[in-house]
């Protein structure tokens, strides 16, 4: 699994993230389809039809400097399910087209965020691939838009 399109790395607090960050998993091409093949069962829980199953992703917020999850620091849609890809029908990607971040950088002693995704499904048992993680960019959270800079790049923020 990999981070299509990273978050962006200045936001504001509660407001959606743009570009909309998105991962993907690149999947083996399926040669035999001997029943019980974990790579086997994957491709099937991935082409479910119902919105129940499937394999997602989840998205949670970690602080950038020592990786410590934070709890109720991200709103929204938090879960995305894996779709497969236009381009490639062995890959997969998930968007993320609703999530803000609900704590500042302030707030935190100034520590920057990461955007952590893993892999779920509720109707596989994902072995190794449960541990699957990904971690973003650093993110760091401002109060109000007027911080994130002026256009020439510079800080508005005190230093």
């Amino acid at each position: 699994m990999q981070i299509a399109v990273q978050p962006p790395s200045k936001t504001v607090y509660q407001r959606i993230l743009k570009p909309f960050p998105s991962v993907y998993l690149i999947l083996p091409p399926l040669h035999t389809n001997v029943s019980g093949d974990p790579l086997s069962l994957l491709y099937e829980a991935l082409s479910a039809k119902s919105h129940e199953e499937g394999v997602f992703v989840e998205a949670s917020v970690v602080r950038n400097d020592n990786g410590d999850p934070l709890d109720r620091a991200i709103d929204g849609q938090a879960t995305a399910r894996l779709e497969r890809s236009g381009w490639n029908s062995g890959v997969y990607t998930a968007t993320f087209k609703k999530l803000k971040l609900l704590t500042t950088s302030q707030q935190r002693s100034g520590s920057k965020f990461s955007l952590c995704f893993r892999l779920k499904c509720s109707s596989l048992a994902l072995g190794s691939l449960a541990d699957m993680v990904v971690i973003s960019n650093p993110i760091e959270v401002f109060s109000h838009s007027q911080y994130l800079g002026k256009s020439d790049g510079t800080s508005l923020l005190p230093s």
